[in-house]
């Protein structure tokens, strides 16, 4: 017998993730989706890093043909832009111009460069085809993802003022472009929740991760970004874009995001067919009781003895 929290949840409002409207019940009452069940966290050190580096290394070796056209690329198109924007100003030569320069570049194009990269690193890990054009994927929906990611870095550079807290909250938010990129209509406010609900109890293991690049990271100076170029690059993208992939869903264990491409086929009759009668026939006398004989002594039962 199903209890009565269950009767509770089937009624209550929830608003579809497909067409954006309130309804009620187990299917959305305006294009059929199912209710979406919910959402279950994965546990603290579930996350299978073991299987990320694989994936990593094998991308950052075997799609060298790929990875490398694509890096050269964010280099090329960073710096000729950054320089460019700096010499139209006038300002190139002046301190005070390549701040303004840098500030421009990094609001307007430099975070969708960036963008460019989660996605791309998103796409090695699934194993997806990866082009120079994925540097310019926030160009799709530039006024969403620029001011996305604006936001999404002005709310860890805040934070960042903060001593330690803000260190938590950068681990917190990491994940948010990921999550832009696999919902096209959600804000970037509530891409910032939806990362903080998915590094809920793995920050320390992305703490640890990104310690762990610091090596990586002193060789690719040493070499002048070759290593970077050749190898580092693929698999420090592939690496986080692979603890969101498993953290949002990568797994049976776990289900924080409906993407847009995995949702299943509407339900072509939503609403029920209507009841032709709602409502019983109305009672001709009703101070008569349905199903009893009247007595014509004006009452019921047998009529009195004499």
């Amino acid at each position: 017998m199903p209890s009565m929290t269950s009767y509770t949840r089937d009624y209550e409002a929830w608003k579809c993730p497909h067409c954006e409207s309130t309804t009620t019940g187990t299917r959305c009452r305006v294009c059929g989706l199912p209710k979406p069940e919910p959402r279950t966290r994965r546990k603290a050190g579930l996350v299978p890093e073991d299987k990320i580096l694989h994936q990593a290394h094998k991308a950052a070796v075997l799609r060298v043909g790929e990875t490398i056209p694509f890096f050269i690329a964010v280099w090329l198109v960073s710096w000729v832009l950054s320089f460019l924007i700096g010499w139209v100003c006038g300002l190139a030569f002046s301190l005070a111009g390549i701040l303004i320069a840098e500030a421009v570049y990094r609001i307007f194009l430099g975070n969708l460069f960036e963008y460019g990269e989660n996605v791309a690193g998103l796409r090695l890990y699934r194993d997806e085809e990866l082009t120079v054009g994925t540097l310019f994927e926030g160009m799709h929906d530039y006024g969403r993802i620029m001011a996305g990611m604006f936001w999404i870095k002005l709310r860890i550079g805040l934070w960042m003022l903060v001593p330690v807290f803000g260190y938590i909250k950068r681990y917190s938010y990491m994940l948010a472009p990921y999550v832009l990129y696999d919902n096209p209509k959600m804000s970037a406010e509530d891409a910032l929740k939806t990362s903080a609900e998915l590094t809920q109890g793995h920050k320390m293991e992305l703490f640890v991760r990104g310690l762990k690049f610091l090596g990586w990271d002193v060789l690719n100076l040493l070499s002048f970004k070759l290593v970077g170029l050749m190898y580092y690059f693929a698999l420090y993208d592939t690496v986080w874009a692979g603890f969101y992939d498993e953290l949002a869903g990568g797994s049976s264990e776990v289900d924080f995001i409906s993407h847009i491409d995995r949702r299943p086929e509407p339900n072509p009759n939503p609403r029920p067919e209507p009841n032709p009668n709602p409502r019983p026939e109305p009672n001709p006398n009703p101070k008569i009781a349905p199903n009893r004989t009247p007595n014509p002594n004006n009452g019921f039962g047998p009529p009195p003895e004499l």
